[in-house]
């Protein structure tokens, strides 16, 4: 054991009698002090990045700067739709402070429902400007970019920054339960298909095809079109008292990070079953808790890192069901029972882990 690492065992922790470790009181105090920062910082995070409000603040403090950008280099570059798409990111800028307001004075719906004019509105004159663009071509007219590189460098920012922007905002957006942040991401994720439509059209220019990016901005506006046609499904049941099926609005790589979370769970309540002799739905569920959200560490980030459901009790059949049905688990008077089958599974998995840690 290293000498830096003793003196820090000396300092906090002390052997007492039958060998068992306690803290002295510089340990006990050093505790407390990392306690109370964590707590700090869990309340800081969910103030300034997990609530709705800083979602939608953040937002807009991304729009305007991708505006600034875009509209600049447009401008330096004398790149007529690099200053076009750098306007539309201000209408951007203006849809998210009205989230941003509606989300402050609980008027989340009428936000949501201006969020969505602001679809239709793009998507028209995106289609628009694509047909016109078109129309140009045919005509002999249509006048290229003069720097095509400098678009497609901004654009790629531009791109990334938006994907970032829509995964955040679907997050606190379904955390949440916000239809208006849900909207804002599916506002973020069609400003990720123009940024991709002007590179597209800047790549094609380079080597004299300039009609390409208006046939992708047609598309992409008729793309942007079906989305305002689904969130509108979702408000006006929401305006009806249903709840939305947020789950509509998952990313793709989320099915993949939820099945792994489930299947951590499913191994875990095997493992307990079995070994620990946790038979009933109470123990059970007390026994993940205890596992997955330990009371040391502040709720913020036990649910970024583990995933838990919010509600344990209540998804608690769903989690299980595959183990009753592959027959790993009987169920008995209420009591939960590992098979055969079941323990095979688990010895497997514990046998692999250890393989794992041998190499």
């Amino acid at each position: 054991m290293s000498a830096p690492l003793v003196r820090i065992l000396l300092k906090y922790l002390y052997v007492g009698t039958g060998a068992k470790y306690t803290l002295t009181e510089a340990g006990v105090h050093e505790a407390e002090r990392f306690e109370e920062q964590m707590k700090i910082g869990a309340e800081v995070i969910q103030k300034h990045v997990l609530s709705p409000q800083a979602a939608a603040r953040n937002s807009i403090l991304t729009y305007v700067f991708l505006s600034v950008i875009k509209m600049g280099a447009g401008i330096f570059g004398g790149s007529v739709g690099l200053v076009a798409d750098g306007a539309d990111t201000s209408v951007d800028t203006l849809a998210a402070g009205v989230v941003w307001f509606g989300i402050r004075k609980n008027k989340e719906i009428v936000a949501t429902l201006i969020s969505i004019a602001f679809f239709f509105a793009t998507a028209v004159f995106l289609v628009y400007e694509s047909a016109l663009s078109l129309h140009e071509n045919l005509a002999g007219t249509f006048v290229p970019m003069s720097r095509p590189y400098l678009v497609i460098l901004i654009e790629l920012v531009a791109l990334a920054l938006m994907f970032v922007l829509s995964v955040y905002q679907r997050f606190i957006g379904r955390r949440n339960r916000s239809l208006s942040l849900i909207s804002q991401s599916i506002d973020s994720k069609n400003s990720m298909y123009s940024a991709g439509a002007v590179i597209v059209g800047a790549l094609f220019s380079l080597v004299g095809i300039y009609w390409v990016d208006a046939v992708v901005g047609g598309l992409i506006g008729v793309r942007i079109i079906l989305d305002g046609i689904d969130l509108s499904r979702q408000v006006v049941n929401s305006m009806r008292g249903k709840d939305p099926d947020f789950s509509k609005f998952k990313l793709p790589f989320e099915h993949r990070i939820d099945s792994m979370r489930e299947e951590s769970l499913r191994n875990w309540i095997l493992f307990t079953v079995h070994h620990e002799k946790v038979r009933t739905k109470p123990q059970i569920i007390q026994s993940i808790e205890e596992m997955f959200t330990p009371k040391y560490i502040p709720a913020v980030f036990s649910e970024i890192m583990v995933g838990l459901p919010k509600n344990l009790q209540t998804n608690f059949d769903e989690i299980i069901k595959p183990l009753v049905h592959e027959e790993y688990l009987i169920e008995k008077d209420g009591e939960f029972i590992v098979t055969k089958k079941g323990r095979n599974y688990v010895n497997r998995i514990l046998g692999e882990a250890k393989m794992k840690r041998g190499t």
